[in-house]
């Protein structure tokens, strides 16, 4: 039951004329316990999510009835107040019976017990019926500004119309209606069957306060239906003059030394409420053997809780221990029924995956569920559960859980067993604590003897683990013996699954169960692929191998991996077709694949190989029969960074991005720190044609070839349309291998199509080229290419070599090429006798010089890079603002 904000709410007053009161027992307010915070270094304990919302009372309104004449059995009497124009809403009542007795010896104990029945329409007090059914409507105690004692009670006054003494007000306490058996030949109070009304609330749940009252009390009536025993339903539209509903209102009082000093009349204020809880009330007088209470909650329903308090016995299975309800004191406590502990929060709930261990500290245990007064100090006991899980409770309240076997998928509600008792003599019966089993994972560590799949009994082969698991579920794996051990034979997850190794942190629904561990979980297969994937996976924390290929899968949706070393002996590390990757993996290792060496076809999204900070941790890509790595974007945008990668004695080329132009995929390539060897075909190729822009980021990497006649780095663009596409070298190192007759170019960049390219090019070394260190060429009507030269240096010993750097507008019959050029700094050197910097403007396209103000362009350039060696212009011409890519 979930405490609502109020609408102003007038008083409900009960005005009840009594006879006789006694003093109140005093409490001290209530204590909890500070959260005890974790040790330093210790593991952490899993986060427990926020208690599951509680029932909620929502208000209707208020009402007011009057008793008198308690002390005159003929004259006692209970009656409506006719209520305030202003207050709205309420509840129709009509009076139907009453009656009080007295048991005992007046001022030694005696009490008086009093009990008032009403017919109850669904209707508010001016009897306007209300449209909605209504399912347990109670009336909750409410202390007002005019109530007495800090209580429910108001004008309280003696027979002789004098007011009795405030304290008095505190003795007054709830009830069930009651009878006296003496059949049995001696005094026996007991429930008047079908009255017992009384309801007990956890203190959260009336924890907000209505306008017009100083708070509400845990306690109140609740309604039934008139006749009907297993329903509280009041139906909507309600006939004139048609009362569904019964309410019986009771309490008892001490009898007074004198029955002068024995209280005559008095109010008492409630709130009208709508309970969203079924519940039933054993009260204090009935516990024991002759309790009737979970008979009534079985007539309602199945699984009906039972409200206990302290002295209860009754232990069915569903009881619910209040241990206590305040009947008076705003601030502290000053009178009860029950003992002196008292449940703040009747919805108590943690959630936790199956097969997960959950530990909760008593910080955030069960003691934080209760409030204690008088001095009282809990514990807890228990360790079971009602579906069959694992537990066990400490006495702070701390306490473990771990599901049975199974739960999880689909989530199901389990409920920890326990009992609370004090100091001061109060046991609770059973209760229960709801722990939401959401989600599933399957342990595996192959360091042990083999167990269920729970965290603390893993399975012992990751097949096990998967045989057992179902679409949806998590897997995690031990890093046990830090071998593949029991975890060779290859996986294919399920849809939806998530495999966690060690490395990474087990995390369900946002929680964090299990930190990461220092060292990544070992998973392959020594005779296929590692890992096969199925729809929408997650995959952390492990090295992955294979033969034929270490990641592979086709129509794959989204995957999520994160992973050390992921690598192939025979085959591609990544093969990969159709879906979105988000992926970190810090080395990617293939050797001798009969295809490339790592292929993702249609994939777009994320690419990060990071390495671990050292040269070649990024793994490497080697021996494949095509390329090291080749992506065909088709039409996805995948982002790839390669950082720190070994690309080496591949038959074609080390990384290669292909787009056709039906297509609308692109590549945003980088790749830094990473080491090309003797490699088919070039270093790093991209021939983009899809109706799209690209982006490549080239920096810091190293050419060396020595045995291959290929080419270093080179983009070449054929869009139909007008895409921009982005070119950045910095910092490259080539060393191509001198081989006279030779075609190889260190950097080359071609438009041949209708797009435009963006290049800049700072800082790189191209040694031994046979045919160019650098090329640049606009080639088509079209065709746009911006160069930025920067501080680049060429050299060959090849004399069949052409020019150090070649810059090209045109090509033939094309007449409307464009390109410009900035051109500065540059150390640009070919074989003797032929120029380090060759400018040619073909035909009537378009040239330009960033800077160039006219007069010898050829001077011009030589001023801005006096060490070049050799310049010439061919065609004159014009000044420019040359386009640079992003940085």
């Amino acid at each position: 039951m979930r405490s609502l904000p109020f609408p102003a709410l007038a008083p409900l007053s009960l005005a009840l004329l009594l006879g006789a009161c006694a003093a109140p027992q005093p409490a001290p307010p209530p204590t909890t316990s500070a959260p005890i915070a974790p040790a330093p270094g210790a593991e952490p304990a899993p986060t427990t999510p926020a208690p599951a919302p509680a029932h909620a009372l929502t208000p209707l309104g208020t009402v007011e009835i009057a008793f008198s004449g308690l002390n005159d059995p003929e004259g006692f009497r209970a009656e409506l107040v006719p209520q305030a124009l202003t207050n709205v809403g309420g509840l129709q009542l009509e009076p139907l019976a009453n009656s009080s007795f007295t048991v005992g010896t007046r001022g030694a104990g005696g009490m008086r017990y009093l009990y008032a029945s009403f017919r109850v329409r669904n209707a508010d007090a001016a009897g306007t019926a209300y449209p909605a059914a209504r399912q347990n409507l109670t009336l909750v105690a409410a202390s007002t500004a005019s109530t007495i004692g800090e209580t429910a009670i108001s004008a309280l006054q003696r027979f002789d119309g004098s007011a009795a003494p405030a304290g008095m007000a505190q003795s007054i306490l709830p009830t069930h209606a009651m009878t006296l058996d003496r059949t049995s030949g001696a005094d026996r109070l007991q429930p008047k069957a079908g009255s017992e009304d009384l309801q007990v609330f956890a203190e959260d749940e009336v924890a907000a306060t209505p306008a017009g009252a100083t708070r509400l009390f845990p306690y109140g009536y609740v309604v039934r239906r008139k006749n009907v025993s297993a329903s509280r339903l009041l139906p909507g539209n309600p006939a004139a003059g048609q009362f569904d509903g019964v309410v019986t209102i009771a309490v008892k009082l001490p009898l007074q030394a004198s029955s002068a000093d024995d209280p005559f009349r008095f109010n008492m204020n409630f709130a009208v409420m709508d309970d969203s809880r079924t519940r039933v009330t054993e009260s204090v007088e009935e516990q024991g053997a002759f309790s009737s209470a979970a008979a009534r909650a079985g007539a309602l329903g199945v699984n009906i809780p039972v409200m206990t308090l302290c002295g209860s016995t009754l232990n069915t299975g569903v009881t619910q221990f209040i241990g206590s309800a305040t009947t008076a004191g705003n601030a502290a406590r000053l009178a009860k029924i029950g003992g002196n502990i008292a449940l703040k929060n009747v919805a108590l709930a943690y959630t936790v995956p199956g097969h997960v261990q959950l530990s909760v500290p008593a910080g955030s245990g069960l003691a934080g569920a209760y409030s204690t007064y008088g001095g009282a100090a809990l514990s807890f006991s228990g360790g079971s559960t009602r579906r069959g899980g694992a537990a066990t409770v400490g006495a702070a309240g701390n306490f473990t859980f771990i599901s049975k076997v199974g739960d999880g998928q689909p989530a199901v509600t389990d409920q920890l067993l326990y009992r609370v008792s004090d100091n001061q003599g109060c046991s609770g019966t059973d209760t229960t604590a709801d722990v939401n089993v959401a989600g599933r994972v399957w342990f595996v560590n192959n360091s042990g003897s083999n167990g269920d799949g729970r965290q603390g009994t893993p399975f012992n082969t990751l097949a096990a683990a998967q045989t057992a698991s179902a679409a949806g579920d998590h897997l995690y794996v031990a890093r046990g013996t830090g071998t593949t051990g029991g975890q060779n034979s290859g996986l294919t997850l399920k849809t939806g699954q998530t495999l966690i190794g060690e490395g990474a942190a087990l995390t369900v629904g946002g929680v964090t169960y299990i930190a990461a561990g220092a060292q990544n979980a070992q998973i392959g297969n020594s005779a296929g692929a590692g890992l096969t994937l199925a729809q929408n996976t997650v995959v952390r924390g492990l090295n992955i191998s294979g033969t034929s290929s270490a990641v592979t899968g086709s129509n794959f949706g989204t995957l999520d991996l994160t992973a050390g070393t992921v690598g192939a002996s025979a085959g591609p590390a990544l093969n990969l077709t159709g879906g979105t990757l988000n992926a970190t993996i810090t080395a990617l290792n293939s050797s001798a694949s009969p295809g490339t060496g790592s292929l993702l076809t249609g994939v777009g999204g994320t690419l990060s190989v990071t390495g671990s900070g050292a040269a070649g941790s990024g793994g490497t890509l080697q021996g494949a029969a095509g390329e090291g790595l080749r992506i065909v974007p088709q039409n996805q945008t995948l982002t790839a960074t390669l950082e720190r990668l070994n690309v080496q004695n591949n038959g074609a080329e080390g990384v290669e991005v292909v787009t056709q132009n039906t297509e609308t995929g692109r590549a945003v390539l980088t790749v830094r720190s990473s080491t090309f060897a003797n490699n088919g075909l070039a270093a790093v190729r991209v021939d983009h044609a899809a109706n799209s822009a690209s982006r490549t980021v080239l920096s810091g990497n190293t050419v060396n070839n020595t045995t291959s006649a290929a080419g270093g780095f080179s983009i070449n663009t054929t869009h139909t349309g007008a895409q921009t596409d982005e070119w950045l070298l910095s910092g490259n190192s080539l060393t191509l291998q001198p081989l006279s007759g030779g075609n190889s170019i260190g950097l080359s960049g071609v438009v041949a199509g209708a797009g435009t390219l963006r290049a800049s090019a700072v800082n790189n070394t191209v040694n031994n080229f046979a045919s160019h260190g650098l090329r640049f060429a606009a080639l088509n009507n079209a065709s746009r290419l911006h160069v930025t030269l920067t501080g680049n240096q060429t050299s060959t010993p090849v004399s069949t070599a052409l020019e150090g750097a070649l810059l090209q507008s045109g090509d033939g019959p094309a007449t409307s090429a464009q390109l410009c050029a900035s051109v500065t700094g540059n150390t640009l050197r070919s074989v003797s006798g032929i120029e380090g910097l060759y400018v040619w403007k073909v035909g009537s396209n378009t040239l330009q010089l960033q800077g160039f103000a006219g007069g010898s362009a050829q001077s011009f350039l030589a001023s801005a890079n006096p060490a070049t060696v050799g310049i010439f212009v061919d065609g004159t011409p014009t000044g420019g603002t040359c386009e640079t890519p992003a940085p």
